[in-house]
C-alpha cells in the first residue's frame, strides 16, 4: 500500500504498451506532484531521482522510458513503488514498428526491422536490463509492485487503485493515445507478419516467456488476492471520485513538465545541441 510521504510511484514506460495512456491518467491524478522523468544518459538513477526529488519536494508519481526496475535505487529515499504494462509481444513488435515509420518517417523495410536485434524482446529489457525472461519475472517478483497487461488494461488499472491505495485512479477516462494514424499500413504488416512468422517468433522469444508467465500466472494470482482481501474494502463500498485537480492545477503541470523540468533535467540543453550540429553540418562544405 501506498503511503503519503515514503512512497513514489514509479512507472516503466514499455513503448507501444499503453504506455501514453498511462502517463496521461498519471498527470490527470496528481497534477503537478507527477513528473515525466529524463535522463541525458538513457538510464535513470538514485543520483537522477535526488536531483529531481531536490527541486520538485512534493512529487508523487515518476514515469518515463528511461526508468528500469533492476537499477539499484535503494540508496535513495522515498521508496518507489514500480509498475508497468506488458501486451502480446509479436503485436507490440509490429506496433513498435510501425510507429516508428509513421511517427519518424524512418525508411525501413519490415524485414529489415525484424532483423534488428536491438529491437529484439523489448519488453524483457526495459525490465531487467537485457533479453533475459527468468530474470525479468525475478525482478518482478522481487522489485515490483505490480504489473498489468494491455489485453486487460481496466482490470490492471483497478488493481494499481486498490494495491497503491488511489481511490478513483481506474474511474477516470482512459485517453486513447498515441494510436495509429491510419489501418493502410497496419493491413500491409498483417499480410507480411505471416511471411515472418518465424523471424517474428524468435524476436520475442524472451518476451513471450515473460508476457505468458504474466497473463497466465503473475495477474491471476493477484487478482485473485485482491478479491480474496478485499483491500480496498472501504471504497469499494461507495462510488469512488478522484481528486479534484483544476484546471490551473493541469495547466501549472504542463508548464513544469516542459518548461522548468526539461531545463533542470538537461533535455532542452540535449535538443539544442542536436539541433545546432544538424544546421551546422549542412552548411559544412566537404573535403577534397
Amino acid at each position: 500500500m501506498i503511503t503519503e510521504y515514503h512512497s513514489i510511484l514509479a512507472f516503466c514506460h514499455i513503448t507501444k504498451n499503453a504506455g501514453t495512456s498511462v502517463v496521461k491518467l498519471l498527470r490527470e491524478y496528481f497534477g503537478t506532484s507527477h513528473l515525466d522523468v529524463y535522463s541525458k544518459s538513457r538510464i535513470y538513477d538514485s543520483e537522477c531521482l535526488r536531483r529531481d526529488l531536490k527541486h520538485f519536494p512534493k512529487t508523487r508519481s515518476i514515469a518515463g522510458h528511461h526508468l528500469n526496475p533492476s537499477i539499484d535505487f535503494e540508496s535513495s529515499s522515498p521508496d518507489l513503488w514500480w509498475f508497468a504494462f506488458l501486451r502480446n509481444p509479436v503485436k507490440r513488435f509490429l506496433s513498435h514498428y510501425q510507429h516508428v515509420v509513421e511517427k519518424t518517417n524512418i525508411d525501413i523495410s519490415l524485414e529489415q526491422w525484424v532483423n534488428r536485434e536491438d529491437y529484439w524482446n523489448k519488453q524483457t529489457k526495459m525490465i531487467c536490463g537485457e533479453g533475459n525472461a527468468e530474470k525479468a519475472i525475478q525482478i518482478i517478483r522481487d522489485r515490483m509492485a505490480f504489473v498489468g497487461t494491455v489485453e486487460r488494461f481496466q482490470e490492471s488499472l483497478q488493481c494499481i487503485e486498490k494495491l497503491a491505495g488511489i481511490p478513483g485512479f481506474s474511474n477516470q477516462k482512459s485517453p486513447q493515445a498515441n494510436r495509429a494514424r491510419s489501418n493502410e499500413l497496419q493491413n500491409k504488416i498483417a499480410c507480411k507478419s505471416e511471411q515472418y512468422h518465424a523471424v517474428l517468433a524468435q524476436a520475442n522469444t524472451e518476451d513471450e516467456k515473460l508476457y505468458r508467465f504474466v497473463a497466465d500466472v503473475y495477474l491471476p494470482e493477484m487478482l485473485d488476492m485482491i478479491e480474496d482481501n478485499d483491500l480496498n474494502k472501504a471504497h469499494s463500498s461507495g462510488s469512488m471520485e478522484k481528486p479534484h485537480r483544476p484546471e490551473s492545477s493541469l495547466m501549472i503541470g504542463f508548464l513544469q513538465r516542459n518548461l522548468r523540468y526539461r531545463f533542470i533535467s538537461g533535455y532542452w540543453k540535449e535538443k539544442f545541441w542536436k539541433r545546432f550540429k544538424t544546421i551546422f553540418s549542412k552548411f559544412q562544405r566537404p573535403s577534397i
